[in-house]
Protein backbone atom coordinates (compact mmCIF):
# COMPACT_ATOMS: atom_id res chain seq x y z
CA UNK A 1 0.00 0.00 0.00
CA UNK A 2 2.85 2.44 1.03
CA UNK A 3 4.87 1.85 -2.32
CA UNK A 4 1.73 2.43 -4.60
CA UNK A 5 1.11 5.83 -2.75
CA UNK A 6 4.41 6.58 -3.30
CA UNK A 7 4.16 5.61 -6.68
CA UNK A 8 1.18 7.90 -6.85
CA UNK A 9 2.87 10.43 -5.76
CA UNK A 10 5.99 10.41 -7.88
CA UNK A 11 3.30 10.20 -10.96
CA UNK A 12 1.64 13.51 -9.72
CA UNK A 13 4.99 15.20 -8.92
CA UNK A 14 5.77 14.45 -12.89
CA UNK A 15 2.71 15.47 -14.22
CA UNK A 16 2.74 18.76 -12.45
CA UNK A 17 6.46 19.52 -13.15
CA UNK A 18 6.21 18.63 -16.75
CA UNK A 19 7.18 22.09 -18.31
CA UNK A 20 9.88 22.79 -15.63
CA UNK A 21 12.93 23.25 -18.23
CA UNK A 22 12.96 26.70 -20.30
CA UNK A 23 12.97 25.65 -23.83
CA UNK A 24 16.42 26.86 -24.97
CA UNK A 25 17.83 24.56 -22.33
CA UNK A 26 15.19 21.69 -23.86
CA UNK A 27 15.95 22.70 -27.51
CA UNK A 28 19.93 21.89 -26.90
CA UNK A 29 19.90 18.14 -24.80
CA UNK A 30 20.25 15.36 -26.57
CA UNK A 31 18.96 11.50 -25.55
CA UNK A 32 21.47 10.07 -23.00
CA UNK A 33 22.52 6.51 -24.56
CA UNK A 34 23.77 3.78 -22.47
CA UNK A 35 25.44 1.40 -23.95
CA UNK A 36 23.82 -1.93 -22.51
CA UNK A 37 26.10 -4.54 -23.76
CA UNK A 38 29.60 -2.51 -24.56
CA UNK A 39 32.46 -4.32 -26.26
CA UNK A 40 35.60 -2.74 -26.25
CA UNK A 41 37.67 -5.26 -28.18
CA UNK A 42 35.04 -5.71 -31.02
CA UNK A 43 34.42 -2.44 -32.82
CA UNK A 44 30.74 -2.73 -31.95
CA UNK A 45 29.10 0.30 -31.07
CA UNK A 46 25.36 0.04 -29.83
CA UNK A 47 24.96 3.76 -31.24
CA UNK A 48 24.90 1.77 -34.46
CA UNK A 49 22.97 -0.89 -33.23
CA UNK A 50 19.86 -2.67 -35.22
CA UNK A 51 17.90 -5.71 -34.43
CA UNK A 52 20.15 -8.05 -36.44
CA UNK A 53 23.11 -6.83 -34.78
CA UNK A 54 21.47 -7.34 -31.28
CA UNK A 55 20.82 -10.69 -32.20
CA UNK A 56 23.74 -11.87 -33.33
CA UNK A 57 25.71 -10.36 -29.61
CA UNK A 58 23.15 -12.41 -28.00
CA UNK A 59 23.73 -15.44 -30.07
CA UNK A 60 27.42 -14.93 -29.49
CA UNK A 61 27.26 -14.78 -25.89
CA UNK A 62 24.90 -17.53 -25.62
CA UNK A 63 27.15 -19.93 -27.46
CA UNK A 64 30.10 -19.13 -25.07
CA UNK A 65 27.71 -19.37 -21.87
CA UNK A 66 26.47 -22.57 -23.22
CA UNK A 67 29.66 -24.08 -23.44
CA UNK A 68 30.89 -22.77 -20.22
CA UNK A 69 27.28 -24.81 -18.99
CA UNK A 70 28.60 -28.14 -20.72
CA UNK A 71 32.12 -27.71 -18.86
CA UNK A 72 30.25 -27.45 -15.54
CA UNK A 73 28.22 -30.30 -16.18
CA UNK A 74 31.16 -32.32 -16.91
CA UNK A 75 32.84 -31.26 -13.58
CA UNK A 76 29.53 -32.03 -11.51
CA UNK A 77 29.33 -35.28 -13.46
CA UNK A 78 32.89 -36.31 -12.76
CA UNK A 79 32.04 -35.61 -8.84
CA UNK A 80 28.71 -37.40 -9.22
CA UNK A 81 31.17 -40.56 -10.63
CA UNK A 82 33.39 -40.31 -7.66
CA UNK A 83 30.54 -40.58 -5.12
CA UNK A 84 27.98 -42.48 -6.56
CA UNK A 85 30.88 -44.97 -7.88
CA UNK A 86 29.90 -47.45 -5.15
CA UNK A 87 27.10 -49.29 -7.40
CA UNK A 88 27.23 -50.65 -10.97
CA UNK A 89 23.67 -49.14 -11.74
CA UNK A 90 24.79 -45.78 -10.69
CA UNK A 91 27.96 -45.89 -12.83
CA UNK A 92 26.13 -46.88 -16.03
CA UNK A 93 23.56 -43.70 -15.04
CA UNK A 94 26.71 -41.26 -14.76
CA UNK A 95 27.96 -42.75 -17.91
CA UNK A 96 24.80 -41.98 -19.66
CA UNK A 97 24.52 -38.74 -19.22
CA UNK A 98 28.04 -37.63 -19.43
CA UNK A 99 27.36 -39.29 -22.75
CA UNK A 100 24.09 -37.23 -23.13
CA UNK A 101 26.45 -33.82 -22.32
CA UNK A 102 29.02 -34.55 -24.83
CA UNK A 103 26.25 -34.87 -27.50
CA UNK A 104 25.13 -31.39 -26.47
CA UNK A 105 29.08 -30.16 -26.17
CA UNK A 106 29.76 -31.77 -29.84
CA UNK A 107 26.41 -30.21 -31.48
CA UNK A 108 26.78 -26.47 -29.25
CA UNK A 109 30.16 -26.39 -31.12
CA UNK A 110 28.82 -27.58 -34.42
CA UNK A 111 26.21 -24.95 -35.06
CA UNK A 112 28.19 -21.34 -33.89
CA UNK A 113 30.60 -23.38 -36.04
CA UNK A 114 28.53 -23.81 -39.28
CA UNK A 115 27.01 -20.77 -38.78
CA UNK A 116 30.47 -19.05 -39.12
CA UNK A 117 31.74 -20.98 -41.97
CA UNK A 118 28.41 -19.86 -43.99
CA UNK A 119 28.82 -16.24 -42.77
CA UNK A 120 32.57 -16.31 -44.06
CA UNK A 121 31.56 -17.94 -47.45
CA UNK A 122 29.05 -14.90 -47.26
CA UNK A 123 31.77 -12.52 -46.53
CA UNK A 124 30.11 -11.23 -43.14
CA UNK A 125 32.90 -13.17 -40.63
CA UNK A 126 32.34 -15.29 -37.95
CA UNK A 127 29.45 -15.19 -35.35
CA UNK A 128 31.35 -13.01 -33.36
CA UNK A 129 32.02 -10.31 -35.90
CA UNK A 130 28.42 -10.20 -36.64
CA UNK A 131 27.13 -7.34 -34.30
CA UNK A 132 29.29 -5.10 -35.74
CA UNK A 133 29.16 -6.53 -39.81
CA UNK A 134 24.96 -6.00 -38.70
CA UNK A 135 25.38 -2.39 -37.79
CA UNK A 136 23.60 0.01 -39.59
CA UNK A 137 25.95 2.59 -41.71
CA UNK A 138 23.40 5.34 -41.56
CA UNK A 139 25.96 8.05 -42.19
CA UNK A 140 26.52 7.27 -45.66
CA UNK A 141 23.07 6.85 -48.38
CA UNK A 142 25.17 4.11 -50.08
CA UNK A 143 24.37 1.52 -48.05
CA UNK A 144 22.50 0.21 -45.23
CA UNK A 145 24.37 -2.26 -43.29
CA UNK A 146 28.31 -2.02 -42.06
CA UNK A 147 28.88 -5.93 -43.84
CA UNK A 148 28.26 -4.10 -47.36
CA UNK A 149 30.20 -1.06 -47.09
CA UNK A 150 32.85 -3.72 -45.72
CA UNK A 151 32.75 -5.85 -48.78
CA UNK A 152 32.48 -2.87 -51.44
CA UNK A 153 35.13 -0.56 -49.41
CA UNK A 154 36.91 -2.70 -47.42
CA UNK A 155 38.93 -0.97 -45.18
CA UNK A 156 37.59 2.16 -45.33
CA UNK A 157 34.28 0.70 -44.40
CA UNK A 158 34.69 1.97 -40.59
CA UNK A 159 35.17 5.50 -42.14
CA UNK A 160 32.27 4.96 -44.63
CA UNK A 161 29.82 3.89 -41.93
CA UNK A 162 31.08 5.50 -38.38
CA UNK A 163 33.03 8.73 -39.69
CA UNK A 164 36.33 7.16 -38.22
Amino acid sequence: MIMLELMNNIFMFVQKNQGILPDEIGSVLEPIRVPVFPIPSSGFDPSYATILSWLSFVGGVLSVFVLVIFLFRFVTLSAQMITKGDSEENVKNVIKKVRYNFLGLIFSILVPFILSLVGALLGVGNIFEWPKMFSSCESSGDYEFYFQAALREGADADKICFGG
